[in-house]
């Protein structure tokens, strides 16, 4: 019963070590430079300030299609975000379904990206 005991305890902490090697990892390599070996850009001097809009960005995505950049498309109005917006039809009766689409929007206006 010892022996056995003894053989879990050291594969549960060696799963721990694993496990805090793996997640400690990222967090402890500065990056000299941006993404891919690139100069960092105003917004990203702070490190990892890229990750965060990506991450962001992927948090809008749902089924169908991913949302626009949307950088240049709002006439330099800022900020612009990626938006769903459902694109009613000229029918004079209501649909049920009405498709969406991606949009740019800056304050109360919305953009074609």
């Amino acid at each position: 019963m010892g022996q056995r005991r003894r053989n879990l305890s050291a594969a549960v902490l060696l799963l721990v070590l694993h496990l805090l090697l793996l997640f400690s990892a990222p967090g402890t390599c500065t990056p000299a430079r941006g993404r891919g070996g690139v100069a960092p850009t105003k917004g990203e001097e702070d490190g990892y300030s890229w990750f965060w809009a990506t991450a962001a960005r992927r948090a809008l995505v749902g089924p169908g299609s991913s949302p626009p950049t949307c950088r240049s498309s709002c006439r330099g109005c800022h900020p612009c975000r990626p938006v769903h917006v459902a694109i009613q039809p000229g029918r004079s009766f209501p649909l049920e379904y009405y498709p969406e689409a991606w949009r740019c929007k800056c304050g109360n206006k919305l953009f074609m990206p």
